[in-house]
């Protein structure tokens, strides 16, 4: 049975769809709301990591879903987490998750244990709203001002340089040549030789790239 998942900004949506003994397909819709255990009903983020959980960004905080029952993780549980709105999601190919959050910075989830990354590890700015794992498994974290790359545990910053002052990085994606791309609030971006540059031609806000 394939899933299919949407969102909008009032409830959580899940279609399954099955397929009928004719050989046609039938559609049912069943909408999950607060009072069935999500913390809101406007969903920012959605994301699945490999062993099958859903991951929902709220903005009263992460929420996991195996299908039948909701578990929250906010501030009150949760005492790596600093904010409870959570604006991004992005699972890792080690099966752990990479959570962005509306002010509290980064956070990882793996095995049950969540980490906070902050300024001491190298993030100037905690409005994480886009976070990409590329294929050689390297880790881009764009937030309202400032483009940051991992390495070795801490977070690099990109731009802040006098040619790109600060970038509000908004979207990240890979193409098929493993080219990174960044869509911001100045135009698009694109890795170069382990450099962040502005792409010519291209100076309106970009939100999405597919």
């Amino acid at each position: 049975m394939a899933r299919l998942l949407r969102t909008s900004l009032s409830s959580l949506v899940f279609a399954f769809v099955a397929t009928a003994a004719t050989g046609g397909d039938e559609y049912s819709r069943r909408v999950w709301r607060v009072q069935d255990g999500l913390p809101q009903n406007r969903i920012q983020a959605i994301s699945q990591t490999p062993e099958g959980y859903l991951w929902i960004g709220t903005y009263g905080g992460l929420v996991r879903f195996d299908g039948a029952r909701f578990v929250v993780f906010d501030r009150s549980s949760t005492p790596a987490m600093r904010d409870d709105s959570i604006l991004a999601l992005c699972p890792a190919r080690d099966g752990s998750l990479w959570i962005g959050t509306e002010g509290g910075g980064l956070l990882h989830y793996s095995k049950g244990t969540f980490e906070a990354f902050g300024a001491k590890e190298g993030l100037t700015n905690g409005f994480v709203r886009a976070i990409y794992e590329d294929r050689k498994s390297t880790l881009w974290v764009g937030t309202d001002r400032g483009f940051f790359r991992r390495e070795a545990g801490r977070l690099v910053r990109l731009d802040g340089r006098p040619d790109l002052p600060f970038v509000a990085a908004l979207a990240i994606r890979e193409d098929r040549d493993g080219h990174v791309w960044v869509g911001s609030s100045t135009g698009m971006l694109q890795i170069v030789d382990g450099n962040l540059l502005p792409v010519a031609g291209v100076n309106e806000t970009v939100r999405s790239i597919v």
